[in-house]
C-alpha cells in the first residue's frame, strides 16, 4: 500500500509547486493541460479507449468464445497478462454488459451477451 501523502510530491515534481495550494486542512490541485486536448474532447475527436485495453478485451472475448468454462488463471496464461489484469478486464466487460458469468466460479461458465 502506498504511504499516505505520496502523491503530492509526485504532482509537485511533475507540474511544479504552483499546481498545489494549501488552505488550512484543504489541499487543492490544479493541473493545466493543452487546450487542443480540451477541444478534441469537446469535439469528440479524441479516442479515449486505450488501444492496448481494447486488444486485450478482444482477446479475452475470443478466448471465452473458444473456452467458456476457462478459469481466470487459464485466461491469464493464454492472454499473457496477470490474473489481476484478467479480473479487472472481466469486471469491465461485465459492467459494459458484454459478458456475464453463469453459475459458480468453480463450475460456471462465461456467456457473451453482445
Amino acid at each position: 500500500m502506498e504511504q499516505l501523502g505520496n502523491g503530492i510530491p509526485k504532482i509537485v515534481n511533475k507540474y511544479g509547486r504552483e499546481a498545489i495550494s494549501v488552505d488550512g486542512f484543504i489541499i487543492q490541485t490544479t493541473l493545466k493541460f493543452d487546450t487542443k486536448f480540451n477541444d478534441d474532447i469537446n469535439d469528440g475527436n479524441l479516442e479515449l479507449e486505450n488501444e492496448t485495453n481494447l486488444k486485450t478485451r478482444n482477446k479475452i472475448i475470443a478466448e471465452i468464445k473458444r473456452n467458456p468454462s476457462g478459469t481466470m488463471n487459464e485466461l491469464a496464461n493464454v492472454i499473457g497478462i496477470s490474473a489481476a489484469g484478467i479480473r479487472w478486464q472481466l469486471e469491465n466487460l461485465k459492467s459494459m454488459g458484454i459478458i456475464r458469468r453463469i453459475g459458480s466460479k468453480k463450475n460456471g461458465h462465461w456467456e457473451i451477451i453482445k
